[in-house]
């Protein structure tokens, strides 16, 4: 089994994680209560109890990260991600094939409710993508944790339509003026408006591997969220009349990664035909 982790708060492999590879890697998913902080009218919903349920119906843990925080107390309740495959749920896009994920996200210090949003895994490239919140994105208050396999069996019910999506951006050809007005709008994500004028728009479209080459608004959309979330984009910091490059780093805020690839979904359906 190939383990990946970047700086002790993402990790992801090719079979599913155990308890003790996330616990090390994401302590806030095994939280016992919430922060001291908290007021006690709020309600605890542990993701340790998440992860019981989900594998209970078959969903298995594939990823987890969580947000890093400073000091070694806060980390253990900080925001955090977990995402889920089931065997049944598979996604085939082609030469690209993947999987269709739930990713549950969870805080205990009151940064965000519980959140199930739907999500894919294209395997070639080891993405991780967020569908856009046009589609589907249940959250609530820590109410109980008998809401949460309800709302997963409404996020499945969507992957028929996910994955029509998914075929519909394969079947879509995009110019080079297109993929650059894509591209154009996917920096504007990352990136203050100052700095996003400095990134040179050619470097999203450029190609890590073979079956990445296409002009395709799928194809497109993959390369661009890789170069965004995985880092290497240069550009342009200005401190006064002082001007040098800098290079991103790979994107591990749970919040951060979330609404970029949101917002790249977005993107993305409103450029197919019949959103025109």
């Amino acid at each position: 089994m190939l383990i990946t982790a970047l700086r002790n708060r993402v990790v992801s492999a090719t079979a599913p994680l155990t308890r003790e590879q996330i616990r090390e890697f994401v302590p806030a998913a095994f939280a016992t209560g919430a922060a001291p902080s908290m007021s006690g009218r709020y309600r605890f919903i542990g993701t340790s109890d998440i992860i019981d349920q989900m594998e209970s119906v078959g969903f298995l843990p594939f990823s987890a990260q969580q947000t890093s925080a400073r000091t070694e107390e806060a980390q253990r309740y900080a925001k955090h991600m977990v995402r889920f495959r089931h065997g049944d749920f598979g996604l085939d896009t082609s030469d690209n094939p993947g999987a269709f994920e739930v990713c549950v996200i969870n805080s205990m210090n009151g940064s965000t409710g519980l959140q199930v949003l739907p999500g894919i895994f294209r395997f070639i490239c080891e993405n991780g993508l967020i569908i856009g919140d046009q589609v589907a994105s249940f959250r609530t208050r820590h109410i109980g944790s008998d809401v949460i396999l309800d709302e997963v069996s409404k996020v499945v019910a969507l992957a028929p339509r996910i994955a029509k999506r998914v075929g519909d951006m394969r079947n879509t050809p995009l110019s080079n003026v297109e993929q650059h007005e894509f591209a154009q709008e996917a920096i504007k994500l990352r990136f203050p408006e100052k700095i996003a004028k400095t990134v040179e728009v050619r470097s999203l479209m450029m190609t890590r591997r073979d079956e990445d080459k296409g002009d395709d608004l799928w194809t497109v959309y993959n390369r661009v969220q890789e170069h965004l979330l995985a880092g290497g984009v240069s550009h342009a910091v200005v401190d006064g009349k002082r001007r040098s490059q800098n290079t991103t780093r790979a994107l591990k805020d749970v919040t951060q990664v979330v609404r970029i690839n949101q917002g790249l979904w977005n993107i993305a359906e409103a450029m197919l035909p019949e959103a025109a």
